[in-house]
């Protein structure tokens, strides 16, 4: 009978054994179960961090360029009235006769009105446009320009702008 008895506690160890391993099974599972959660909310964040991120440098990549659209308005409208103003100023020295100098009195009104001068010397604006223009049809972008042709990027940039135009 004490075999029996033995026996029927072995069986009773046994059992609570396979429960205590089925509970902590269990509980490992719902652990793990658990960080993998956590890992997916945290991954979800940040991607919903991104996501608002990338909509901000959007919305500000686009107000820049309306910025720069419309100070690129601006400079070709100057550049027009800079250019109506030269006819003028051209029509003016070719029918009046001056005393003295023609061209002396040409580069004074272009000092004088059209502010061209830099240094007391006069600034080649074709030749700079013609080289930077070059540079564009051999497949050069506006920042590689600028940098081999000492420019400012965005003087660059007004001048293919107003190629296109």
């Amino acid at each position: 009978m004490i075999d029996y008895i033995f026996f029927f506690i072995g069986i009773v160890v046994i059992v609570i054994s396979f429960l205590l391993l089925k509970t902590n099974n269990d509980n490992q599972a719902t652990i793990e179960s658990q960080m993998i959660k956590n890992r997916d909310k945290e991954l979800l964040e940040r991607v919903y961090l991104i996501e608002n991120i990338i909509e901000e440098l959007k919305a500000i990549s686009e107000e820049t360029i309306q910025n720069i659209d419309m100070k690129t308005n601006d400079i070709y409208h100057m550049l027009q009235t800079v250019d109506k103003n030269m006819e003028k100023y051209t029509s003016i020295v070719n029918k009046k006769e001056y005393s003295g100098d023609i061209e002396e009195n040409a580069r004074f009104v272009v000092e004088t009105h059209l502010g061209l001068m830099k240094d007391g010397h006069m600034l080649n604006h074709d030749e700079d446009t013609k080289k930077i223009l070059g540079l564009v049809d051999e497949g050069y972008s506006p920042a590689q320009i600028a940098k081999k042709l000492d420019k400012g990027i965005g003087e660059v940039q007004l001048i293919c702008n107003l190629k296109k135009r």
